[in-house]
């Protein structure tokens, strides 16, 4: 008998590793922007460059900084509860009789994905539905931050930060269930963060 590269504890058929072929974890687009900016205000900048005493206070030693996170839908498979008796330890899955993916502008929270298109496969024997065959919802995500750095003596400075995670408060949807057996197949259920603001006052020495 030969040595096998897999174990049933990753595969549903160890003969058949083909069934496992797809995309997994998988994100299709991916774009994430950080920056950091120093604001033109204050002494010895383009706006309010003469500024002095209290208002060259207030108005110098601003930054602003950002993380801008797009990305595409992650690739999802399915699961069946159907037991295939063929001594798997890795899960089942359903058997695909049509695409199951649904035009952009008819996915809802309620159905994500066409859940008609998937039934139990027959006690016995694997499903054919494939490895990453759905994508789940995008996300987008702003998070923003206002620093303001206030010198006090040589070598000791005090800073006031704003931040705001998810600043435009996007909803950004979980996937859906997506076992046959669950009654909330292909619905969402739930959501990432909404927006956060924190506040924090920083010694810097």
């Amino acid at each position: 008998m030969g040595i096998r590269g897999h174990d049933n504890w990753t595969v549903m058929d160890i003969d058949k590793i083909r069934l496992n072929y797809g995309p997994m974890n998988d994100i299709t687009h991916r774009w994430i922007l950080s920056y950091v900016y120093d604001l033109p205000f204050g002494p010895g900048k383009a706006i309010f460059g003469d500024a002095k005493g209290v208002l060259g206070h207030l108005m110098g030693g601003w930054q602003t900084n950002g993380i801008v996170n797009l990305q595409s839908g992650g690739a999802m498979s399915l699961s069946s509860p159907v037991a295939n008796d063929l001594g798997n330890r890795a899960g089942n899955r359903p058997d695909r009789i049509a695409d199951g993916n649904l035009p952009p502008d008819q996915r809802r929270v309620e159905r994500w994905f066409d859940t008609t298109a998937f039934v139990n496969p027959q006690i016995g024997r694997y499903g054919n539905a494939g490895e990453g065959i759905l994508r789940g919802p995008g996300l987008v995500n702003f998070d923003l931050s206002a620093f303001k750095n206030f010198r006090i003596v040589e070598g000791m400075t005090a800073q006031f930060r704003a931040e705001f995670f998810n600043a435009f408060n996007n909803v950004n949807l979980n996937n859906p269930s997506t076992g046959i057996g669950d009654p909330r197949f292909g619905r969402i259920t739930g959501a990432g963060s909404s927006r956060a603001i924190q506040l924090g006052l920083k010694l810097l020495f």
